[in-house]
């Protein structure tokens, strides 16, 4: 097995709510990731215990992501942990952080992982998938 870490901040020009409100609908997820492509089933807003669940489109075939919502902390933080990831994935915990920097907001994402394959290939997905994000966000706030 292999550990990894992922870090990536992005900051936006917004009020810390709003961009709370946008996170705290799973519906967003589908927004933001345009690589790979997803699904979701959830319908609930991120509360603690809320389940997601992600159908994910590897293009090969379609494989299902089941995370659970633990630690909220309106508007500061909340942390997903995989509780059902697509293979190389065993284990994942997902730390969602915001901060009001003045006008700006800072989106911090801190992710745990273990896989069956090395941590460095791990990231370069998640690395590709970040700046899509980032490029969302901007865009959204902006």
């Amino acid at each position: 097995m292999f550990n990894g870490q992922f870090y990536d901040q992005t900051i936006i020009n917004a009020d810390i709510w709003d961009v709370w409100s946008f996170f705290k609908n799973p519906q967003n997820i589908v927004r933001l990731t345009h690589f790979p492509v997803v699904s979701i089933e959830s319908v609930e807003q991120n509360k603690t215990g809320t389940i997601i669940t992600l159908q994910i489109d590897t293009k090969v075939k379609n494989v299902y992501w089941q995370a659970k919502i633990t630690d909220v902390k309106p508007p500061r933080q909340f942390i997903d942990v995989g509780e059902r990831m697509p293979y190389p994935l065993t284990d994942w915990k997902h730390v969602h952080s915001f901060e009001q920097w003045g006008e700006l907001v800072c989106v911090t994402d801190t992710i745990m992982f273990e896989s069956k394959w090395p941590a460095w290939l791990i990231k370069q997905g998640l690395k590709a998938m970040f700046t899509g994000r980032k490029k969302y966000l901007r865009s959204h706030f902006s």
